[in-house]
């Protein structure tokens, strides 16, 4: 399934959503007005029903096959709550910065999470949905916008164990509308 939560923007991108949903009914939009980052994310995995929830942000690229890559991961390995992988820098025309995000971090990584956001970026992980519903949603308080994605890592990490994949399956968009 692919959950599409329009936030209340104010772009062409609910009817290019609607034009793509009339074929596929696999795609679900949901509007609703702002609530921030991590009210949209709440949202969407309110909506959703899979096993293992990815995230993908407006203005960043998967590579085709991050979800394929992730998911063998979790086949391999029954305990993991949740996997990341590399991400690139990237100018909004798709040319890379040159940078890379992401460490090969394994196992239990709790401690080290605390320190350093070892998921960096909100379109890397794949978690599986039942370590959602033991740690919580996303914090919505204004307080931490814009750094709720390293909350929720900190918080999943002390229930299960991570792994990363070390390839660049991210395209991980920096221009002058980005939010962080």
């Amino acid at each position: 399934e692919a959950i599409v939560v329009d936030d209340g923007s104010s772009d062409a991108s609910v009817s290019v959503v609607e034009h793509l949903a009339e074929g596929d009914p696999r795609i679900q939009l949901f509007r609703q007005e702002n609530t921030g980052v991590a009210g949209a994310l709440n949202r969407g995995l309110r909506e959703s029903r899979g096993e293992f929830i990815a995230f993908l942000d407006h203005d960043d690229l998967w590579k085709p096959d991050k979800l394929a890559s992730q998911l063998e991961c979790f086949e391999k390995d029954e305990t993991l709550g949740f996997v990341g992988c590399y991400s690139a820098l990237i100018k909004p025309d798709g040319r890379s910065l040159g940078w890379r995000f992401g460490t090969a971090a394994s196992g239990t990584v709790y401690h080290r999470m605390l320190f350093c956001d070892l998921v960096a970026g909100g379109s890397v992980a794949m978690v599986r949905r039942n370590v959602f519903d033991q740690a919580g949603f996303f914090d919505p308080n204004p307080g931490i916008e814009g750094r709720s994605d390293w909350d929720q890592w900190i918080r999943l990490s002390r229930l299960c164990t991570y792994t990363t994949v070390e390839k660049i399956l991210v395209g991980y968009t920096r221009g002058p509308s980005n939010y962080s």
